[in-house]
């Protein structure tokens, strides 16, 4: 078996011969195009498939010659360059956008859900205020009719309703406030009931012709839910 040392160093006289040979060629090469004596040959591009001289050296290191032009090998590293360019655009733009998404996200503030009792107030709040103005009282089916707020009695579920909605909208079911929207409630359903007590008797003294009208229950259905409102605790 050879020696270690043998065999580094035939390594290394064999790299230095392969340089040489680099060298050599180079100068030929080149002590050739100082002279003139260089041969040039006509080559395809394979891309654009335009002919044009190359010096016979032109080659790649298999000897084959080159497969573009300088013109393709050009546009080519300008597309290069195209695409790079726009790869670091739109990692800039994916990284703003992620930025800024993480921005917002931390900054939006929190949208509270609002309770089932503060719901079921404003809708019923907003149906008795509503009642009030449409008819508590018809005669010769729908010819002559009274509303609620022709009486005193129309103002007081217009005002309860309203407060009621209103807190709803402004208060999530706080217990003081749960308390005002079922006495409110109460007094409302006492009020449109003992109007309709009331109608229901001319309308018995009278005879044909007298209606209880669509205000009066739409009254009684919104001062109902806002009587339950108030007993509907907020879920924690």
């Amino acid at each position: 078996m050879a020696p270690v040392a043998s065999i580094s160093d035939d390594r290394q006289m064999g790299e230095e011969d392969m340089d040489l040979d680099a060298e050599a060629r180079a100068l030929a090469k080149q002590r050739a195009r100082d002279t003139g004596a260089t041969r040039t040959m006509e080559i395809e591009c394979k891309k654009c498939r335009r002919v044009t001289t190359h010096e016979v050296g032109d080659t790649d290191e298999d000897g084959v010659a080159l497969a573009a032009c300088l013109r393709c090998r050009e546009l080519d590293a300008e597309a290069a360059k195209l695409v790079e360019a726009r790869q670091r655009e739109q990692e800039i733009i994916q990284r703003a956008n992620a930025a800024g998404g993480a921005a917002v996200a931390a900054g939006a503030p929190k949208v509270a859900k609002r309770s089932e009792g503060s719901m079921i107030a404003i809708g019923g709040g907003a149906a008795a205020a509503v009642g009030s103005f449409l008819p508590w009282i018809t005669a010769f089916g729908g010819v002559v009719s009274k509303s609620g707020i022709d009486g005193s009695d129309g103002w007081i579920t217009l005002g309860a309703g309203a407060t009621v909605a209103i807190t709803g909208l402004t208060n999530d079911g706080k217990k003081g406030i749960r308390v005002l929207w079922t006495v409110l409630g109460l007094v409302c359903l006492a009020v449109v009931g003992l109007d309709y007590l009331d109608i229901q008797q001319r309308i018995e003294a009278v005879g044909a012709g007298l209606e209880h009208g669509v205000g009066l229950y739409l009254a009684g259905i919104g001062s109902l839910c806002m009587a339950i409102s108030g007993l509907v605790k907020p879920k924690t």
